[in-house]
């Protein structure tokens, strides 16, 4: 895997691609692209490059946002707001709900993978 690493411009390779070639090189098999963690991750990428790579765009009051409509469900709402707001793009999703499920996600992923492969990660080790 390190020589693949090197190959690719030190690991500039899609994130999620990185876990399934984790799992190619352990011998294991792939995470199933349709199920989860593997959806959730690929929803919190999604989430992350929104707003790190934040476009400009018209939102009409009668649309529903793609990310609202990927999100929708995954957790609660922007406590800070009226009760009544749904999960709209950005002010309903960006919270504490939010927050918890990013990091959630995350773990669950990689927990999943080190599993797989037999691998301890340092937070279990430490007990953290």
């Amino acid at each position: 895997m390190a020589d693949w690493w090197r190959e690719f411009d030190d690991g500039r390779v899609r994130t999620l691609t990185k876990y399934q070639q984790l799992l190619t090189f352990a011998g294991k098999p792939k995470l199933d692209t349709g199920a989860e963690p593997y959806q959730s991750a690929q929803a919190l990428i999604d989430l992350r490059n929104a707003i790190v790579h934040y476009r400009p765009e018209t939102i009409w009051s009668d649309e529903v946002h793609r990310l609202t409509r990927r999100l929708q469900g995954r957790f609660v709402s922007n406590a800070l707001l009226h009760p009544s707001t749904d999960l709209r793009w950005p002010n309903g999703l960006l919270g504490a709900g939010c927050a918890r499920w990013s990091h959630e996600s995350a773990q669950r992923l990689t927990d999943r993978v080190l599993d797989t492969v037999g691998v301890t990660a340092n937070y279990r080790a430490l007990g953290v």
